[in-house]
């Protein structure tokens, strides 16, 4: 069998127009349309608000969500570029103006996954998202995707422990399958508590097929939303008040992703003891190493 390769991320990481013009009236303080015309704005749609959501406008309730997470990453850029261009900052040590860089570069990318994830949830919905095959190491595409998620995992104290099996070609589409790795370990970061591990693993069927499973310690999802939380902008939360980010479209755009492919996303979960997040991709689109013996039923 191939030795796992064991990477570690986190504290003990080694290493549309109309949507554009809506961005620019949230940045000049307008917020959505509802407020601009007088009318009282909707609450966010929370995870255990769902039922009550019903009563609200499903547009309202986006587009009020969707200004909630722009500003946060948008603030945070306009803020730090504001210190970076401060006279105590450019006279001050380089290590502090690297620090701002980074915090500017991790917001800029918090932002541009937000608008990504909007603009494919549009080509889901027109049947325009396609994919475009080629083949690839899948662990080394994994990697990439865990080293790009080091300053977010380190953010929320959570270590990342990834055990990747190289030479495990993929025949699929590499941009969308980071896409769905991206979106699901996201979740399980933000859902686990600070200093928890999240753990990936690959593992292979006896069918062939190939299973990348990432595993949280966090709140967990109850059997009744277990199928809710895979529908587009729904996001359930355990509290009277929304405590967790995110547009809600995510774990959507992962599934339909993966049954491009021909595969499938599936979670397992119970409240207080965390989630065990499934991509399967099928043995048709899997050249295998001669030495990987099946791991899982």
């Amino acid at each position: 069998m191939k030795s796992q390769r064991c990477l570690y991320a986190g504290k003990r990481f080694d290493r549309g127009s109309g949507l554009l013009s809506w961005i620019a009236k949230i940045l000049r303080g307008k917020g959505p349309p509802e407020a601009q015309a007088g009318a009282k704005p909707p609450p966010p749609v929370g995870r255990a608000q769902a039922g009550a959501s019903a009563k609200v406008p499903p547009r309202g309730a986006f587009l009020a969500t969707m200004s909630h997470e722009l500003r946060t990453p948008i603030n945070a850029i306009v803020g730090y570029a504001e210190l970076l261009l401060s006279p105590q900052v450019e006279s001050g040590p380089p290590q502090k103006r690297l620090e701002y860089t980074r915090l500017i570069l991790r917001s800029s990318r918090e932002l541009q996954s937000l608008v990504d994830d909007v603009l494919d949830a549009t080509r889901v919905q027109n049947g325009t998202l396609a994919l475009k095959d080629q083949e690839h190491d899948f662990a080394e595409l994994t990697e990439m995707v865990v080293r790009s998620m080091h300053d977010l995992a380190e953010a929320n104290g959570i270590n990342i422990v990834a055990r990747l099996v190289p030479g495990i070609i993929v025949t699929g589409d590499p941009l969308r399958l980071r896409q769905v790795v991206r979106n699901l370990l996201s979740n399980a970061i933000k859902f686990s508590p600070n200093g928890g591990d999240v753990n990936i693993e690959m593992q292979r069927s006896y069918a062939g097929k190939l299973i990348l499973a990432i595993r949280d310690p966090g709140i967990g999802i109850s059997a009744q939303d277990l199928n809710r939380v895979f529908e587009p902008f729904v996001q359930v939360d355990h509290g009277p008040t929304r405590r967790f980010g995110g547009l809600g479209v995510g774990l959507s755009l992962a599934k339909h992703i993966a049954e491009l492919h021909g595969g499938s996303v599936t979670l397992t979960s119970e409240p207080g003891k965390g989630t065990e997040a499934r991509l399967i991709l099928p043995d048709t689109r899997i050249t295998w190493p001669a030495d990987r013996k099946p791991t899982v039923a």
